[in-house]
């Protein structure tokens, strides 16, 4: 009782305060009370697997005004803790709604405090890959990026980055959630901007960026006219522009899908801002028929990520991350000029194909937790004693060298038509490359993600449960496949069904969106069948826990 008199007090104070807007005030009243208790909650905002990301709207659990201003004070706070007097910062934004708005209010905090802040021209839409890049060569001390990635168009977020230009691990995250003033002080933060701590980078980074992407290539000559059309997404987002102008450069027939290509913070041209997702690519798949081009492009909003589809017995085949991710390791493998042990970074969740392949070079692959921010780091902390040749993970994102530290949707993009290329020089389509060339030596697989998305507030207790439910499975066999071990994988926060014959299905929940998922990892004899294998599986697995009858 004493709880929702609390609550409600709050809710009173917000409804009254002079500085809460006339629409959070009205978002508030249209409240059930089962909202009003998530939003009102003084638990400040977590990090998940790529920062916090979250429905903007009022309260202390959405993303607003005064949360951004107290996620900025809680990183200005660590950044001045761990670098001292005026550390410097570089801060982006990518095309979703108020980003301008809130990489402002970040700035007028950070430069309150004395420290540095590097924007991207004018406070323009920019990349994650451009901001990882950025970081290192303008010796700022970290970033920030405000970004929901793939999210639905309703949701904001906070990425945050080290020295490096990689994403921040959890001990520095949770520092910050430490130094963030308190929840219930948030609507009467104070803050000075000093605009003259305000800087700006121009334009030309792009062409020392371009030229370092083009210097790590292996066999693109960008004075070679490239005699085919690739169909370009950028999905409204932040490689709209600047993807499709990189490609030119490097002589490259691009023909961006005109709607898609168009910042839009309301996506209004694409059903999934998610390249992952097949209907993500109808307006591409339109523009491949009208213009008879045979491969395909497309970028998350942030880009960072890139999927690819190319033409292959007159359809069109969606590569998955890890079938990407197979082809890049192959084929750098294959064309690096090695000095050193080679190693690969990947999460545990992606596949462990790539383990066979590199060990025909004597190399190694490191595992680490789904995210991102877990490989760009692994990937810094190596280069020096052993030659990088790729970090991935199953959710299409990829980086290919490191003059990033964060997946790179311009650096896979410039090596997938590479790849292409090369191909098309030995007249075989990319699914030929991966089928016929690399399964044969070292393995026919099948890896695919199934996703379950939970609308409910509750999510991860109802996910929870399910996860419990598979921990307790006690069947020898699932379907056809022996079960050697079931066990809880620490490091990778999922949990391990170890099969027979190098195979595995793992679980875990998303750290970033309220989804359950099934990660497949299944050797055999024949592509066809591994997949029926998996669907069945599937259908098996989600009766045990009751998703299906």
């Amino acid at each position: 009782m004493k709880e929702l008199t609390t609550m409600n007090n709050t809710v009173k104070y917000w409804l009254v305060h002079p500085k809460v807007s006339k629409d959070l005030k009205a978002q508030i009243k249209a409240m059930s009370e089962q909202e009003l208790a998530y939003a009102f909650n003084e638990k400040p905002l977590g990090f998940g697997t790529a920062g916090i990301r979250q429905k903007m709207g009022p309260g202390y659990r959405y993303l607003n005004d005064f949360t951004y201003a107290q996620m900025a004070f809680g990183y200005g706070r660590f950044l001045i803790d761990k670098f001292g007097f005026s550390p410097r910062c570089v801060i982006a934004h990518d095309n979703r709604k108020n980003g301008v708005h809130f990489a402002k209010i970040i700035t007028d905090v950070l430069t309150s405090m004395g420290i540095e802040v590097y924007l991207f021209d004018n406070n323009k839409i920019s990349s994650t890959p451009i901001l990882s890049y950025a970081i290192p060569r303008y010796n700022a001390d970290g970033g920030i990026n405000v970004t929901a990635s793939h999210n639905p168009k309703t949701d904001n977020g906070f990425k945050t980055y080290n020295e490096k230009g990689a994403q921040l691990l959890n001990q520095d995250a949770q520092k910050i959630i430490d130094f963030m003033p308190k929840s219930c002080e948030i609507l009467n933060l104070e803050y000075q901007p000093n605009d003259r701590l305000v800087k700006f980078i121009p334009d030309e980074i792009y062409d020392r960026y371009f030229a370092d992407i083009y210097r790590d290539l292996y066999t693109t000559d960008h004075k070679e006219v490239k005699d085919f059309k690739v169909i370009f997404t950028g999905q409204h987002g932040a490689a709209s522009y600047w993807l499709p102008e990189m490609l030119r450069r490097f002589n490259y027939n691009v023909i961006p899908v005109k709607e898609q290509c168009k910042y839009d913070e309301n996506f209004t041209y694409t059903k999934s801002p998610n390249p992952e997702a097949r209907e993500s690519w109808d307006l591409a798949l339109k523009y491949a028929q009208h213009y008879g081009a045979d491969i395909m492009l497309a970028t998350d909003p942030d880009a960072d990520r890139l999927a690819v589809a190319v033409k292959h017995n007159n359809e069109f085949r969606y590569f998955n991350g890890n079938e990407m991710g197979i082809i890049f390791a192959y084929y750098i493998l294959k064309y690096k000029q090695l000095t050193k042990r080679p190693y690969i970074v990947s999460s545990y969740v992606s596949t462990n194909l790539i383990d066979r392949i590199i060990a025909k070079y004597n190399g190694v692959v490191y595992r680490v937790g789904t995210g991102f921010k877990w490989i760009g780091n692994k990937a810094i902390d190596h280069k020096d004693q052993e030659d990088f040749i790729l970090g991935f993970e199953e959710a299409i994102g990829a980086l290919p060298t490191t003059i990033g530290s964060d997946k790179d949707s311009f650096q896979t993009a410039a090596l997938a038509l590479e790849i292409y290329n090369e191909c098309l020089k030995r007249k075989i389509t990319m699914v030929d490359f991966l089928e016929r060339e690399i399964y044969p030596q070292f393995g026919f697989i099948h890896n695919d993600t199934i996703t379950t998305l939970i609308n409910d507030l509750d999510w991860k207790k109802k996910a929870n449960d399910w996860m419990e439910r598979l921990k307790r499975y006690d069947q020898p066999y699932i379907n056809d496949r022996k079960i050697v071990s079931i066990k809880w994988n620490q490091a990778g926060d999922c949990l391990d069904w170890i099969l027979e014959d190098d195979s595995w299905i793992r679980f875990r929940l998303s750290g970033t969106e309220p989804k359950f998922k099934f990660y497949y990892n299944l050797y055999g004899n024949s592509l066809k069948q591994l997949k029926e294998e998996a669907n069945q599986i599937t259908k098996t697995l989600k009766r045990y826990i009751s998703l299906i009858k």
